[in-house]
């Protein structure tokens, strides 16, 4: 891993997970600009794409590469949640309809996703 040393000796590879997850939190205003703004299917498909790769791939990453921590873990999942609310609320803004045909699946996806948080703490 010496290929990535910078001068103070942190090894910049090990950085990768903690930017990758960095990422996401930074897509989510990104996602609220773009649904408030300017509406871009295209834009928005790419944020989905980037935010996904990165939540897959900073764990994994994070792994492999030994750095996984409690810290990493818990600014993990405020990036999940930061990302996730702020794509929940443009869908809401820009296809309230398509919410509401579909309420019944959501709220037990909602209710589900509340009670693995509950049964975690």
């Amino acid at each position: 891993m010496k290929l990535f040393k910078t001068k103070s000796g942190v090894v910049i590879l090990k950085r990768v997970p903690f930017f990758l997850t960095a990422l996401r939190a930074a897509l989510a205003p990104i996602v609220l600009t773009l649904a408030l703004l300017a509406p871009s299917r295209g834009a928005f498909g790419c944020c989905l794409v980037a935010a996904f790769l990165s939540d897959v791939f900073d764990g994994i990453v994070a792994r492999r590469l030994g750095v996984a921590t409690p810290s990493l873990r818990r600014f993990d999942s405020l990036a999940d949640s930061l990302f996730y609310a702020a794509a929940a609320f443009a869908v809401w803004h820009l296809h309230t309809s398509a919410i509401v045909e579909r309420r019944l699946p959501l709220l037990v996806l909602a209710a589900l996703e509340l009670g693995r948080y509950a049964f975690d703490f």
